[in-house]
């Protein structure tokens, strides 16, 4: 849960910077925008974090000097559950310093951030982030996974800018986050780098066999990814065994037989 957020500067004419203190468990990741463009370390940007405690972190953005960043700077901080935004305004104003006029930043603040977004975890979709760069793009796909009977298995997926995903099982929608007997649940973990989307199943069952696909979504578009589980090997069984039949002489004797295994058994008579 996301508590507070507030954004603030630290003024020196050497150097400017925007400054935040953010509270959360698990402690949020944080993303600076500049007029909705992701900021990136560099030769105009430089960041700094302090640890606070262990819910609480002050985050720091340092602009160069040479670079004038005048514009609306925002920064989002967002866990597993929720996320919150906040605005500031640089603009240009002129003040008199040793009976010299020099240009100096002024930061406008925006007192009220925005509201936090509670949910529980985890959930099939995540909370909404009005700050989309670009569509979703997929880092590390779905597989093929071949399973023994009663072992535990996961398929995974990572990537990045999606606000929403949706499993699917042989095209039919994975609705519960659980399973009814707790088998099988799915969750989504987030943070700067990549979005990690993940299907648990504790215990592998023959029904768990089949195809699956993850369908990742944000307000410019949708992408999807496919996998499939297979059992690794079941042992030939008799689902309906041949009977001791009475035929008169001279008439055909028919057995009945019906077997189960993967791969398909092969079946031979012996007399």
């Amino acid at each position: 849960m996301i508590d507070f957020f507030v954004i603030r500067n630290i003024y020196l004419f050497e150097i400017f910077s925007l400054e935040c203190i953010v509270v959360g468990n698990p402690l949020p990741d944080l993303i600076w925008l500049f007029n909705d463009r992701k900021v990136i370390v560099g030769n105009e940007y430089q960041r700094k974090s302090e640890l606070l405690n262990p819910h609480t972190v002050r985050h720091q953005l340092i602009i160069n000097p040479k670079h004038k960043k005048i514009g609306i700077h925002k920064v989002q901080a967002q866990n597993t559950y929720g996320h919150t935004i906040s605005t500031c305004h640089v603009k240009k104003s002129a003040h008199t310093i040793d009976k010299k006029k020099t240009a100096a930043f002024e930061e406008a603040e925006l007192q009220v951030p925005a509201p936090s977004i509670q949910r529980s975890r985890p959930s099939v979709t995540a909370p909404t982030n009005i700050e989309q760069i670009q569509k979703p793009i997929i880092v590390q796909g779905l597989s093929t996974l071949q399973i023994d009977l009663g072992s535990p298995c996961a398929l995974t997926c990572k990537s990045k800018y999606d606000i929403e995903q949706q499993w699917i099982k042989d095209g039919q929608p994975i609705t519960n986050i659980t399973s009814i007997d707790g088998n099988l649940f799915t969750k989504t973990d987030r943070s700067n780098e990549n979005n990690t989307h993940i299907l648990n199943i504790k215990q592998f069952k023959q029904e768990n066999s089949g195809n699956y696909e993850l369908i990742l979504k944000n307000n410019l578009g949708e992408i999807h990814s496919q996998g499939r589980l297979e059992m690794k090997g079941i042992p030939p069984t008799f689902t309906l065994e041949p009977k001791t039949i009475a035929v008169v002489k001279g008439k055909i004797a028919e057995f009945n037989c019906r077997v189960a295994g993967s791969p398909e058994p092969e079946v031979n008579l012996i007399f």
